[in-house]
């Protein structure tokens, strides 16, 4: 190695000492970085989503139960309950942990765009049964903004995600680096001339 090297090495080294306090600063700004952890408001927002997932199921249901004899409602309607069941049961999971992986979220979210994959491809069915009347294609409309704003969310969450992880992985980095530098012995001394 270089003199430069050694002296390059050291100052970076020297830059800030490592201790168990940062160490642990370290740790927990990744632990916050990849988790959410639910405050009061949070619990309470985490909660009304809850209700709210389990009354869309319902209504799914109830509509299944009196319209399902459409080979489109009984397509779409058991598709939202089983995401809406999906939602419960994330939600009821993060309310007794918590805490919430954010990649999870991401995954939850990425459901609800297969999901408006599904109900605009039903639309887009149905339009082709009856080409020649133009109000068969009325809801595509509908549908396609319930896709378009999935699919946008889902594109965000992918890129928040990547950024997420880099800045994960950059932790990480330093984190190690600072263990590693735990663990090195000292430079040696510059040879005196």
């Amino acid at each position: 190695m270089s003199q430069e090297q050694i002296d390059f090495r050291a100052q970076l080294l020297d830059a800030q000492p490592m201790t168990p306090a940062l160490r642990e600063d370290f740790r927990r700004e990744l632990d916050v970085l990849v988790n959410q952890r639910l405050t009061p408001r949070k619990r309470v927002e985490t909660w009304l989503w809850l209700l709210a997932a389990i009354a869309f199921a319902g209504w799914c249901v109830y509509g299944l139960v009196r319209h399902g004899r459409d080979v489109g409602t009984a397509i779409i309607l058991p598709t939202f309950i089983a995401v809406a069941v999906v939602h419960v049961v994330w939600l009821a999971r993060a309310l007794r942990r918590g805490s919430f992986s954010w990649r999870s979220n991401f995954k939850l979210m990425e459901l609800w765009t297969l999901t408006a994959g599904v109900v605009m491809t039903v639309a887009l069915f149905r339009g082709l049964r009856n080409p020649s009347d133009p109000a068969s294609t009325f809801g595509v409309v509908f549908t396609f903004v319930f896709y378009v704003c999935c699919a946008g969310q889902s594109l965000f969450n992918r890129i928040k995600e990547a950024s997420w992880a880099q800045r994960e992985h950059l932790l990480r980095l330093e984190s190690r680096i600072a263990d590693l530098s735990d663990r090195l012995p000292p430079p040696p001394p510059p040879p005196k001339p």
